[in-house]
């Protein structure tokens, strides 16, 4: 309008001298144009930039620059704070060919006034960086990619070797782009959008089904108007569920702006000790009561949605356990859920009404007993000091939660962090650590260590503040608790008591040990991994004695000696260290018992809380009669002698097939009775075997049950040992049940290792006298002989995650012979499938594997075969991949129960591995 009213175009004064500047600094394209169609002076010097493309280019607006270029502009003028545009041109030609855009624009655009984006877009292209290093340093994900896509091979050598293997299976170079920056920008975070959680109730006087703080001396397998069935929910899903909600100390890393969070956290020693406050963000802000106020609401009701699911899964009552440093101790104590549920309506209606004081006290009463073992002294200089504690008590709560889910045991190591927090200090509502404060750290144990196998997580009130930010010593601690709550922590396990006097029990039976008294004067006990026969020698004690478990040995500190001469005066008994004659030396020792005076009454649960116990043992750890839906399992390997191929079969298969090597010769009219009259081979093989036991007497009952623990506990050492480099086959005999086989597991046997005891995976291995056969193996006839290795795996695999495409696939798979050399054919019929040439990965307890699909032609009877071998993807970033942002469809397992969608398949070991 200005124009058409006869303003001058090129009119000089202002700020920016002239109208075409002023419009180029701000960026407003339109008017840019419009200045040019009106006759503007491109050239037209004056103002703080000197003229329009120095100040396009000042604030980075790539649009105007190219703009102003198209039309001729001088890009070597002179003039203004930044000289010119360019002061200096690429040396190198090819550079400048690859990475060109328009003219050549340098050095005034990275001044301190130059936007990050200009940067990006002009100063890189001119100057590309030179290693990976460099273009990392940008933080841009432009800069990065187009790095990527020019020199993706030199740059993925040394230290990033491992981007091959994401380029290999499909990431683009966006993608990998994205994970490194992430890796530089985001962490220690993986930020993730969270599901939506219907809040519900904590459920108070709740009881999980055969929980330990039900005393039952029932071990008969439960009756016909009982369901029982063996589906522990998957253990990385619950926990997942209680780290979303519970975050780390109610923090939840929900989006990138933190600000939105209901706290913050503080990370020292390299990520791995968070520091976790209620308090604003900045030094100089301050909280509102009400602020405050919300933000404990907000975690108090996540917490309770957390412990509600968990308690609809079956998986805790209504309290939960927590390990406190007390002294020279860990007391193990728990914590009723009344409390935090009465804590969090109570903050509610403070939430609603900030003046109900009365509902301020009464959250802070509940606040109290939570914390009362603690003793947290809260002065009342402290701001806000009720909202405090209240704060301090949610941390707690979610922590402590967090921490008892995995029974205490290892780092707190959620999936929307990079690295395990070893440390963490809970400031409730202040800004740094003070006496008022709690510190929950890695402390070791002394005779449950050998159960535990880790340091376990332990709640103490916070150490001087000259300590804080030195690493912890680790100390060997004691644990104080009763049965009942070492049972509820550490199960599943059982009690062992004397039926003519059950309410005393002589041992606790958990972690694969006993828990047994040693010292009835002071109230010792110990955990060992003793026989339970030896229980008739153990001192009797009260279900609810607390027992000090710790080592068989104390240290009498009123005793004192003189070293030196009690040295001297037993010289003579002194002898040579490192010298012996030879000997003879005991490899292995064998011990068996059978019921008699002592029972054993169960405490268990379908679901370990402990990290790193396999499933395996979970399942062994349980009462007889709970094995039977377990063998329902495909966790039983075939390995034939004839081709050396192996296959999954059920343990109910794996039992009918070795039942009879395991017959004790004292016990055969037993075995023959059912054999002859119960066809026990048969029940077995097909049918219901709950409604089989039922048939038979009490004592057949207790002789198959126990034939059937003796069959799994004599192979619970088979498959992949605990190095990983060893596929170990049992094939017992009858009169010789101990003996099998060792593979190497590398080159062609490389599969074994998807086969490896885990959380979700079990293995019994057995040589089988079948000859199994596939397209590509077949029966060696005359010519068989054990060549100690084994090609292939035959089993079928699930989708690990959500979104898989669904479809309908049928497969021949394998053959079997028999001593007749009978043929039959074996089918499987899936809803899912593996889609061909793509890489998929394989998570273990403490690896990650990656398999390639091939899949058949069209017109062959073969199967998918899987190519598997070993991932160098680095363990942060494996993380970052399969937690925070991760392909789920990527993502594959054995199959878990009969119902998942899954495809047979061949597993070899991958010509890019092993």
């Amino acid at each position: 309008m200005l124009l058409d009213k006869g303003a001058d175009v090129n009119a000089q004064g202002g700020e920016y001298g002239n109208a075409l500047q002023a419009a180029s600094a701000r960026g407003h394209e339109q008017v840019v144009r419009m200045l040019l169609d009106k006759g503007a002076d491109i050239n037209a010097q004056g103002g703080e930039y000197g003229n329009a493309l120095q100040a396009a280019s000042a604030e980075g607006y790539e649009q105007v620059v190219r703009m102003l270029l198209d039309k001729g502009t001088d890009v070597n003028v002179q003039g203004g704070s930044f000289d010119n545009a360019i002061q200096e041109r690429p040396s190198d030609q090819d550079n400048k060919e690859t990475y060109s855009y328009q003219g050549t624009l340098e050095s005034s655009i990275i001044e301190d006034r130059t936007s990050a984006r200009f940067r990006t877009d002009f100063v890189s292209p001119l100057r590309p960086p030179n290693d990976m290093l460099e273009a990392l340093k940008s933080r841009d994900i432009r800069v990065v990619q187009l790095f990527l896509e020019k020199n993706f091979t030199p740059a993925a050598t040394s230290d990033y070797a491992w981007l091959h293997e994401l380029d290999e299976a499909g990431y683009s170079k966006r993608e990998i782009a994205e994970l490194l920056l992430m890796d530089i920008g985001d962490s220690p975070w993986i930020y993730f959008t969270p599901r939506l959680h219907v809040r519900r109730p904590i459920q108070t006087d709740f009881h999980a089904p055969g929980c330990a703080h039900q005393t039952s001396s029932n071990t008969e397998p439960p009756s016909t108007e009982q369901e029982y069935s063996y589906s522990p929910p998957p253990h990385t899903e619950v926990r997942r569920l209680v780290e979303e909600l519970c975050g780390i100390g109610g923090v939840v890393p929900s989006s990138k702006d933190a600000s939105n969070w209901n706290g913050n956290v503080t990370f020292e020693e390299q990520s791995s000790v968070s520091l976790i406050t209620f308090a604003a963000d900045s030094a100089i802000a301050q909280h509102s009561r009400n602020e405050l106020v919300v933000k404990i609401s907000n975690v108090l009701a996540n917490f309770c949605t957390a412990v509600a699911a968990v308690q609809a899964l079956g998986l805790c009552c209504d309290s939960f356990t927590v390990l406190l440093r007390i002294q020279d101790c860990l007391q193990l104590r728990h914590v009723d859920f009344r409390h935090a549920s009465a804590m969090s309506s109570k903050i509610d209606l403070v939430r609603q009404d900030n003046d109900l004081e009365e509902a301020v006290q009464q959250c802070v009463q509940s606040a109290k007993f939570i914390l009362r073992e603690l003793s947290i002294p809260i002065p009342n200089t402290t701001p806000n000091a009720d909202l405090h504690y209240c704060a301090l008590a949610a941390q707690f709560l979610c922590s402590a939660f967090l921490s008892y889910i995995q029974a205490h045991v290892g780092s707190i190591d959620p999936f929307f962090l990079d690295r395990p927090q070893h440390k963490m200090v809970l400031l409730g509502s202040l800004r740094a650590p003070g006496n008022c404060s709690i510190v929950a750290e890695l402390v070791g144990l002394t005779c449950f260590a050998d159960m535990t196998q880790q340091p376990v997580f332990a709640f103490s009130l916070r150490v001087p503040s000259r300590e804080l930010r030195l690493k912890s010593e680790v100390s060997r601690f004691d644990v104080l608790t009763n049965a009942v709550d070492c049972l509820d922590t550490w199960g599943p396990g059982y009690c062992v008591y004397n039926k003519e006097n059950p309410s005393k029990i002589h041992a606790v039976a958990v972690g694969g040990g006993f828990v047994s008294l040693i010292d009835s004067k002071d109230l010792r006990f110990h955990w060992a991994k003793r026989s339970s026969s030896e229980s008739v020698s153990w001192i009797a004690f009260e279900m609810s004695t607390i027992m000090r478990i710790g080592a068989a040995v104390r240290v009498n500190e009123r005793c004192s000696m003189n070293e030196a001469i009690h040295r001297e005066n037993s010289f003579h008994a002194l002898e040579q260290l490192g010298t012996h004659n030879g000997f003879w030396e005991a490899q292995e020792r064998q011990a068996g018992f059978q019921g008699g005076q002592y029972l054993i009454g169960t405490y268990c649960q379908t679901w370990n809380k402990v990290r790193g116990i396999t499933l395996k043992q979970c399942a062994l750890q349980q009462a007889d009669w709970c094995l039977i839906p377990f063998l329902e399992q495909s966790w039983g390997l075939q390995v034939s002698f004839c081709t050396s191929v192996a296959r999954r079969v059920s343990l109910r298969t794996l039992v009918a097939d070795l039942l009879p090597m395991f017959v004790n010769p004292l016990e055969q009219e037993t075995w023959q009775n059912l054999v002859n009259d119960h066809n026990i081979i048969q029940a077995f093989t097909q049918g219901n075997l709950f409604a089989w036991l039922r048939t038979l007497s009490l004592l057949l009952q207790r002789y198959t049950l126990t034939l059937v623990r003796t069959v799994l506990e004599q192979l619970q050492h088979t498959g992949l040992d605990h190095r990983n480099t060893t596929l170990v086959i049992a094939w017992p005999q009858e009169g010789d049940i101990g003996r099998g086989l060792k593979i190497p597991c590398r080159a062609e046997t490389y599969w074994a290792q998807i086969i490896a005891d885990a959380e979700d995976c079990a293995t019994f291995a057995y040589v089988t006298p079948r000859c199994l056969e596939t397209n590509y193996i077949e029966c060696r006839g005359n010519r068989r002989a054990w060549q100690n290795t084994s090609k292939m795996l035959v089993t079928e695999l699930s989708p690990s995650g959500l979104g898989e495409q669904l479809s309908i696939v049928t497969n021949a798979a394998i053959t079997t012979h028999h001593a007749a050399a009978v043929r039959t054919g074996a089918t499987a019929t899936t809803q899912w499938e593996l889609e061909d040439e793509k890489t998929y990965y394989i998570k273990k307890s403490n690896s990650l594997l990656r398999a390639k699909a091939k899949r058949p032609r069209l017109a062959s009877s073969d199967v998918t075969n899987l190519l598997v071998a070993a991932s160098i993807i680095p363990e942060r970033f494996w993380k970052r991949l399969l937690r925070g942002r991760e392909r789920k469809n990527y993502r594959i397992r054995e199959r878990q129960a009969t119902g998942d969608r899954a495809e047979l398949v061949v597993v070899r070991a991958g010509l890019f591995g092993a």
